[in-house]
Order: C-alpha cells, then sequence, then structure tokens
C-alpha cells in the first residue's frame, strides 16, 4: 500500500474491529490529565515518559531504536502483526495542541484536519529488498515515473546508508529519510510545514541499537 504520510491521515479516525476493549483516546475529555501512557486509539498506544530537559523519551527495544521528541508533543506507537511475516510497526509523534483538538472534534463528529506529524514506519523486509529496489517496489510514494522531479539522494543515517528525498504527491509537501535497519526497512517521514527546530531535535535524537546485521 503506497504511503501517503502528510499526517496521521484516516487511521486515526477509523475504528478497528481488532482493537482492544480499553477506552479508545478519542473517547478523552482532551485534557492532558487523561492522556496516560499505554491509552488506546486507533493509531495505537500512546507512549509517554516524564518530561527531562523540556523533552520526553521513547525507546523500543523490539526494534531497537530510542529517541528524543518535545515536551508538548505525542507519540503513539501502532503495531500490525496480523499479516503474519509482512509484520508493521509505526510511530507516530505529532504536536499535542492540534492532536488534542482533533480527537474533540472526532468525539463531536465535526469535520477536522489530521494533524501534522513525524512518521517512523517499520516493515519486515521479507522480499529481502535491497534499498532502491524497496523504494521502487511500489510500498513507497518514490514514483520517478510519475514524477520526474523526484530524486533519491544518497546519505547515511545512523552511520547506515540511506535515502532521503522530498515529495508534495498528497496534501503537503514532505520529507523522507529511507534505509534498511535488521530485518526492516524503514521510512521516516515528516511534513515540510512543521516547526523545523522541532523536527531536527526528533530526527537528530534517533538511534538504532548497535551491532545490527543490515
Amino acid at each position: 500500500m503506497i504511503l501517503l504520510v502528510s499526517g496521521l491521515v484516516d487511521l486515526y479516525w477509523k475504528h478497528s474491529k481488532n482493537e482492544p476493549m480499553s477506552r479508545p483516546i478519542y473517547e478523552l475529555d482532551g485534557t492532558k490529565s487523561t492522556l496516560v501512557d499505554g491509552a488506546w486509539s486507533v493509531a495505537g498506544q500512546l507512549r509517554t515518559s516524564p518530561i527531562q530537559n523540556n523533552e520526553k523519551s521513547f525507546a523500543s527495544s523490539t526494534l531497537g531504536i530510542s529517541l528524543h521528541y518535545p515536551a508538548d508533543w505525542l507519540l503513539f506507537e501502532q503495531v500490525n502483526s496480523e499479516s503474519g511475516p509482512y509484520e508493521q510497526t509505526t510511530i507516530y509523534i505529532v504536536p499535542e495542541e492540534p492532536m488534542l483538538q482533533t480527537i474533540l472534534a472526532s468525539r463531536s463528529n465535526l469535520p477536522s484536519e489530521s494533524p501534522l506529524s513525524v512518521v517512523i514506519e517499520f516493515n519486515r523486509n521479507v522480499e529481502a529488498y535491497s534499498l532502491m529496489e524497496w523504494l521502487l517496489s511500489g510500498h513507497t510514494n518514490y514514483d520517478p515515473e510519475q514524477d520526474p522531479t523526484l530524486t533519491a539522494k544518497e546519505t547515511e543515517f545512523n552511520g547506515i546508508p540511506a535515502m532521503k528525498y522530498n515529495s508534495d504527491f498528497g496534501l503537503r509537501e514532505t520529507d523522507y529519510i529511507a534505509f534498511l535497519y535488521k530485518d526492516w526497512t524503514v521510512l521516516i517521514s515528516s511534513s515540510s510545514d512543521l516547526k523545523e527546530a522541532d523536527v531536527r531535535l526528533i530526527i537528530d535524537s534517533i538511534r538504532l541499537s548497535a551491532g545490527t546485521s543490515l
């Protein structure tokens, strides 16, 4: 499925039959006191931490990733293990106030726009794609045949060979970083309309576990 990540898209607001019976976050009253660690939404589970130096932190031993994000942002982790070997885990990091407004609008069945976010998507690399093979496989929105101006540039991320590109396909202009990590393909996306300092804090703080086999 082509990834269109300029926000959290409709995934936030569609009920899932497989959703846990815990009270979903879009039924909360939207106050900070109710946004507790582990609360469920259709975007996954809210993951939060104590604020230190005006930052929160997140770490996953399963994924082998840790990062920091601004104190006034929220982080959700969505795990999709129902596709067998094609397991997927997505981390959504979104400014808190727009998210709360969208939660309240959703509860009232009012139209709302998905908040801008930073998205980190891990997909099992079942086909053992090379990085460029994966980008061109149709599992991402990287399609130079449809958009000749779309050019991926070689870079490094945490010492790992990576590709970065920018696309305005969809609602907003979005920056992407793609790389292979362990047996995952990883795509990091961030809307160009987000505050650059906040995005840089998140992306520059990402650390991947040492000793990985790429």
